[in-house]
């Protein structure tokens, strides 16, 4: 990051799938990825007691068309749509990491994440991008930890009462009742 301090490290990324050049639009043969392999991996997102900026916001504004960066996460923007307006599609058959860190320290909020494992395979049984549904074949995971703290942060305090009627999440962004 800017501050010289490891924003990401990434040991080994590895895609095994068909042939890219040959994957086609929606409605044609499905792209194949029969393994995603992710190895020595450490991911260190932070921000300040004094300050409402992530230490990635930079990488965010360089790829913005100079309006504001947003920088927050939704699952529903992240799918493409093809001209049929369908997503791609893509079969996925496994996934494989090892020794994964990710760390989100949040002074500004006052509070921090840290998740760890050992190992991860996962095995979806089925994996439909457009409608955001990934059912789970098998997962099996070695030595995973999760640590949350929570602490008084930086950021002051907000008075004005929140509008709660319309409010989703990153993984149900819509809002829809199961």
């Amino acid at each position: 990051d800017q501050q010289k301090d490891t924003l990401a490290y990434v040991g080994r990324l590895s895609v095994r799938t068909n042939e890219l050049l040959s994957w086609k639009n929606a409605g044609e043969p499905d792209a194949v990825i029969h393994l995603v392999e992710l190895n020595d991996v450490w991911v260190h997102l932070k921000r300040g007691a004094d300050t409402s900026r992530w230490n990635y916001d930079f990488i965010a504004e360089a790829f913005s068309s100079g309006e504001s960066a947003d920088t927050s996460v939704s699952v529903s923007s992240s799918n493409k749509e093809t001209s049929s307006g369908q997503g791609p599609k893509i079969d996925l058959r496994e996934i494989a990491m090892k020794n994964i860190r990710f760390f989100m320290d949040d002074a500004w909020r006052g509070e921090d994440y840290h998740v760890s494992l050992e190992a991860l395979n996962l095995k979806p049984r089925q994996f439909e991008l457009a409608k955001q549904h990934v059912a789970i074949s098998s997962l099996i995971l070695n030595k995973p930890a999760v640590a949350f703290r929570s602490y008084e942060g930086g950021k002051p305090e907000d008075l004005t009462p929140d509008d709660t009627t319309e409010w989703g999440t990153p993984f149900n962004p819509d809002m829809a009742r199961f």
